[in-house]
């Protein structure tokens, strides 16, 4: 699941934001990911939406699991994969909502943390 500041403006806060994949499929070595954006099921009686849309972005990987651990598979369908799809999602979403003649709704970029390390860098 993605973090609430996700949504940082209060015009948006009552969209949802969600993410999930299959499960690994050992005989053609993909996962599906996918991210949805849509509308909550009970939103706040000041806050109702101006219409009731839900966009979903999928994406399918094939793992090579001589190079990728097979357990590490659905902790990266979890964290990193949704980040992958999140670009994609986005332009959807402001996409339709334009298309519809709706205030363009725009989902807030992500920024990611990096870590800091004291390793040298090699030459």
């Amino acid at each position: 699941m993605l973090p609430e500041s996700v949504f940082a403006t209060q015009d948006y806060a009552f969209w949802e934001i969600g993410a999930g994949h299959s499960d690994f499929n050992k005989q053609t070595h993909e996962i599906d990911v996918f991210m949805t954006f849509g509308d909550p099921k009970d939103p706040p009686a000041d806050q109702k939406p101006p219409c009731k849309f839900t966009v979903t972005v999928a994406g399918r990987f094939q793992v090579d699991t001589t190079v990728f651990k097979e357990e590490n598979i659905e902790a990266w369908a979890k964290s990193t994969g949704p980040y992958l799809l999140f670009p994609y999602l986005r332009e959807q979403v402001y996409a339709l909502s334009t298309r519809a003649r709706l205030r363009p709704i725009i989902i807030p970029v992500f920024k990611i943390p990096t870590a800091l390390t004291n390793v040298p860098a090699q030459v």
